[in-house]
């Protein structure tokens, strides 16, 4: 309703003591009753008829601030309220426009924290669960369940005021209306990111160790499990180093260490249990035997081991990579010391508080410290590594240990997967799966281990490869006879022999990577492929082996053999190396061009398989193919002389490939065909796994009876006029 004017109510009030009742007031005047009831109430009680001032709330806005925010809103207008007001306050400290701003650091310690299943699931890559109703329901058990304590420090509050004196200058705020927005200058913003490193390191002060912290960090260096005794011990030796470099620990007096240790134990005891006096992760029972969800669930138990050990790691990471620099330089000099104390903590920037343009300090600080626990002398020039520093300087390393594994693999993956043009998204979820890959090989390969150890004997079997960098390697793999007299068979690896290719260098390679598989007491036999390539690396390599292993047998790999026997017996016949060499042509002809490939395919012939010069069950998949689609190739390449579209280096091949139609061509095709049919069977027996020896050798027995039946008058007879069918008789 609009406000009354003050003619109006003078009106009311005179009308009133002209004798009018209030419904002939109203009628005249235009107001309603009720509001010239309520004007009368008024002006009889008060004798006035003005509304009474309104205190109200005083403005927070001064007359800039309005003035800024229009600016603000002319400049931006799609600017939020929140951002408005996040911008005026980054301004107003600085500016000058208030008096002072007091900085409280608050640290809140959890002994057990609420949600540490989830956490460590989700640092795993799985989404967080959504909230709902019914989820908030069944966690109604939680509400049971013991968690400890939770520890609130408020810190002496920080002066802005005090803490800018000297540091920053706000002369520019006068120089400059206050209405107008203009970027801070480089000071302020270094002086803003000074007090945010200062803040979290008196938060990190604050912060409260429990117990379990301590029992965290000694079992997650000694996983699978470690004896209560000794875990105890430890934690007792832990805590007071952490007390001596000035961490506070809730400690409780009045109990016994034992009880402590214990009831830390108790407490977490969705993450350890004490199983016959020795502590242990737990893990989630599966059902399932992939090794890939079995890794993943222990690892989530390792990272809610590892999130309280995190706590207690602020306190230690200057002396420790202190401690570690004096291990890893092999120098006393406090130069070289620094030197690399300095390369480390330019690493763990990202993942550890330092102040930019304080590793000097740092330095001084950790030094401090290692000397205050009596690890380290000091001199004028060095630092010297005391007796008691082994101790603390064995710790630090394996502490800090994951930290560093973690950028070694993330180094590999950089060095022998990733891609370019990798998005943030795809490089986290491929680097996960590059650990879980290497983690899984280190699984299977102590379970093959574990296997050889129990088995009364095994070979090798070693073979040269050539990958993508043109670096040579040999891959290596072992037979041995599992439970049951089964004969199993698996894959090694790979292993560098690029320094070197003589005997003694892949002997070096080899004895290093197969010493844990105890090969100079059980291994029984060597196999090669007998590739002329590493022919006299390996001939010193077999005499090589047989000095630590004499019980071993050497023995040359069969198809191997049997592919050596088929290639040299067609090198010494002319007409068989011009024939193979037209074949080879036929494939590459065709799996160079998408188009050739397509007329191909339209005569309804299948494609011709690569060619392999040493592995001639290939050359039998081609000669196969050849025999088998003669029709449709001859077909082919007259649709490929009468295209109009074909180049002239086309045409020019294809007449050249019309000796398909040649009878010494189609007569060593169908004479190679029936070869290749029996000998592919022999091939395949002599590559199987399990195999029966006797049988091989009547198959190979019966390989030799074919070749020499085939080379009768009646077989050549046969095969003669196969050919001369197909083209006009020579």
């Amino acid at each position: 309703m609009a406000r009354l004017s003050t003619a109006t109510r003078h009106k009311v009030v005179i009308l009133h003591q002209q004798g009018l009742s209030q419904t002939k007031i109203s009628k005249q005047t235009g107001v309603s009753r009720c509001a010239v009831q309520a004007l009368l109430k008024k002006h009889k009680e008060t004798g006035n008829t003005e509304d009474h001032r309104r205190s109200g709330q005083p403005r927070k806005l001064g007359a800039a601030d309005e003035r800024h925010i229009k600016l603000i809103t002319l400049r931006n207008r799609k600017m939020s309220s929140s951002a408005i007001t996040s911008e005026l306050a980054e301004t107003s400290g600085t500016q000058g426009e208030v008096f002072d701003v007091s900085l409280v650091p608050i640290s809140i310690s959890y002994e057990r924290i609420l949600e540490e299943s989830l956490y460590a699931y989700e640092l795993l890559g799985v989404p967080k669960p959504k909230e709902s109703t019914s989820g908030l329901l069944k966690a109604r058990k939680i509400l049971s369940d013991d968690f400890g304590s939770i520890h609130v420090y408020f810190g002496h509050p920080v002066s802005l005021r005090s803490l800018a004196q000297g540091k920053i200058s706000r002369s520019y705020c006068n120089l400059i209306p206050r209405h107008i927005p203009v970027k801070p200058p480089k000071d302020i913003f270094t002086f803003v990111n000074d007090i945010g490193y200062k803040m979290v390191r008196l938060q990190q002060e604050n912060m409260v160790i429990s117990p379990w912290v301590l029992v965290a960090s000694i079992l997650i260096q000694s996983l699978p499990q470690i004896d209560i005794n000794h875990l105890t011990e430890q934690t007792v030796w832990l805590r007071n180093l952490a007390q001596s470099f000035g961490a506070s620990v809730d400690w409780p007096d009045h109990i016994s260490v034992s009880k402590v240790v214990a009831s830390s134990i108790s407490l977490h005891h969705s993450i350890v249990r004490n199983i016959g006096g020795r502590v242990t992760l737990i893990e989630e029972k599966q059902e399932s035997s992939n090794l890939e969800h079995q890794l993943f669930n222990y690892a989530a138990t390792v990272l809610m081991c590892a999130s309280y050990r995190n706590q207690i790691l602020h306190i230690f990471v200057r002396p420790a990579l202190v401690a570690i620099s004096v291990h890893s330089v092999g120098s006393s000099r406090k130069e070289e010391i620094f030197s690399y104390f300095s390369f480390l903590r330019d690493i763990f920037s990202y993942e550890f508080i330092f102040a930019p343009g304080h590793a000097i300090q740092d330095f001084e600080e950790g030094c401090y410290l290692l000397m205050k626990a009596d690890a380290i002398q000091i001199l004028k020039t060095d630092i010297l590594l005391s007796e008691r520093g082994h101790k603390i300087v064995s710790f630090f390393i394996s502490m800090f240990q994951p930290f560093v594994e973690g950028y070694q693999v993330v180094c590999r993956y950089l060095s022998e997967e990733a891609l370019e043009g990798v998005t943030e998204n795809q490089y986290v979820s491929a680097v996960r799966k590059f650990a879980v890959k290497r983690l899984l090989s280190a699984t299977v390969f102590d379970h093959i281990k574990a296997d050889i150890q129990t088995a009364p004997f095994f070979a090798w079997q070693v073979d040269k490869e050539t990958y993508i960098s043109c670096h040579a390697q040999l891959s290596v793999i072992v037979r041995y006879m599992a439970s049951a007299g089964k004969i199993q068979e698996c894959f090694i690896g790979f292993l560098d022999v690029s320094g070197g290719r003589d005997a003694q260098f892949v002997f070096e390679v080899l004895n290093e990577n197969m010493q844990g598989y105890s090969f100079k007491e059980k291994r029984v036999a060597q196999t090669y492929d007998g590739a002329a390539v590493f022919a006299s690396s390996f001939n010193g390599l077999q005499a090589k082996v047989k000095v630590i292993a004499p019980s071993e047998v050497i023995v040359h790999c069969y198809a191997h053999r049997l592919n050596l026997v088929l290639s040299q017996g067609a090198k010494c016949l002319p007409e068989s190396k011009i024939f193979f060499a037209s074949l080879s042509g036929f494939t590459t002809f065709f799996s160079k061009s998408t188009k050739r490939m397509s007329f191909l395919e339209s005569a309804g012939s299948s494609r011709l398989p690569r060619n392999a010069p040493t592995r001639w069950n290939f050359t039998s998949r081609t000669v196969s193919t050849v025999a088998n689609n003669y029709d449709g190739l001859l077909q082919t390449f007259d649709k490929i002389t009468q295209d109009e579209s074909m180049d002239d280096n086309t045409l020019d091949a294809v007449k050249g490939f019309m000796k398909l139609e040649d009878f010494e061509f189609l007569f060593m095709l169908y004479t190679y065909e029936q070869i290749f049919s029996e000998k592919d069977v022999v091939f395949d027996i002599v590559q199987q796994r399990a195999m029966d020896v006797l049988y091989c050798k009547k198959r190979i027995g019966s390989l030799f009876a074919f070749v020499k039946e085939k080379r009768s008058e009646e077989a050549y007879q046969a095969v003669y006029a196969k050919a001369a069918n197909l083209t006009s008789d020579p």
